[in-house]
């Protein structure tokens, strides 16, 4: 039986520039190590993911998805990304 590997998390920061926030908006590209990190992952917040430019395939879950521009991904607390590959 194989084993589950551990699932990194990345929390919400409310406070992260001072005041408290209940929404953040960044490029991903600013965000090091995140998205594009090779391990597995979850957030404790609702993320949503413009897509503006590239393709590929984004997986989330047990579901792979193609990506093309024009895309809107929604993600709920806990959903698990699989690592690139």
């Amino acid at each position: 039986m194989a084993s589950i590997p551990p699932i990194k998390t990345y929390y919400f920061l409310p406070y992260k520039y001072g005041l408290e926030l209940l929404l953040d908006i960044g490029y991903i590209e600013t965000l090091k190590h995140y998205v594009l990190d090779s391990t597995l992952h979850q957030v404790n917040f609702y993320e949503i993911i413009f897509i503006h430019k590239g393709s590929g395939t984004f997986a989330l879950d047990e579901n792979k998805m193609p990506i093309s521009p024009k895309i809107i991904i929604f993600i709920s607390p806990g959903q698990v990304h699989p690592p690139a590959g």
